[in-house]
């Protein structure tokens, strides 16, 4: 379970090491359906944490971000913990478990 006192710090961010992140001029949406098994997240590739990807939305996702960050962190959690039910599957693949730190 993702575990956090609010908005991770953005500076702090940094992409994992060898990510190939999309360039700034490439935009990537991904399905919210299968989020469990298409990380690393965020448009470009570069972000580690279903929190992280909540955190950098803006624009049309703001308000949905500033709900989010004001919930308890038990909420939060609870909502971390749904999405990485959401998975797409072939049928000879194994399903996907995240360690608490995904």
């Amino acid at each position: 379970m993702e575990c956090s006192t609010g908005p991770p710090d953005p500076t702090s961010l940094a992409p994992p090491t060898g990510a190939n992140p999309r360039p700034t001029s490439e935009f990537l949406t991904r399905k919210l359906w299968d989020v469990a098994n298409s990380d690393p997240f965020g448009h470009r590739g570069d972000l580690t944490t279903l929190t992280e990807a909540i955190y950098f939305h803006g624009g049309d996702a703001r308000a949905e971000r500033d709900a989010f960050f004001s919930l308890s962190q038990a909420s939060q959690d609870a909502i971390i913990e749904f999405l990485k039910t959401l998975q797409v599957l072939p049928e000879q693949r194994p399903r996907r478990h995240f360690d608490d730190d995904d």
